[in-house]
This record gives structure tokens, sequence and C-alpha cells, in this order.
């Protein structure tokens, strides 16, 4: 399925009954328990500016001056 943007979504058929058909949009993930194993590799103090903004600062993109993004 394509939206008006030309974004894609991918369904999966889970049953056809006559002319009709069932599809599911969720994450294949979805409902089920998802455990992530991590390795902690370095452990720093926040900056100044995160603690002023209450978590990660990241650049943005560079862009001619006056340049409007949507969002």
């Amino acid at each position: 399925m394509e939206n008006d943007k030309g974004q894609t979504k991918t369904f999966l058929v889970t049953r056809i009954a006559g002319d009709t058909i069932f599809i599911d949009g969720n994450n294949p993930l979805c409902g089920r328990q998802v455990v992530f194993k991590l390795q902690i590799l370095m452990v720093r103090d926040a900056t100044e500016k995160e603690i002023e903004f209450g978590g990660k600062v990241e650049e943005g993109p560079d862009l001619p001056k006056g340049t409007q993004v949507r969002i």
C-alpha cells in the first residue's frame, strides 16, 4: 500500500474468505516478548548542554539560511 507521499507500508494477508481479504499491518514482533542483550561499552557524565535540555542534544543538518523544514 502507498500513501499520497509515495511512502509504502507492508501488510500481511492473514485470511482470504470469498471476496474479502483480511490484512494485518502490525509489526511482526507486535505482541511478542522481545529481549535485548546489551553490553555497555562506555559511561560518561552529561554535558552542561545535555543537562540544560534534559537529554542528548544533536545538531541538525546544515541547511541554507531561511530553509523551512516541515515535520
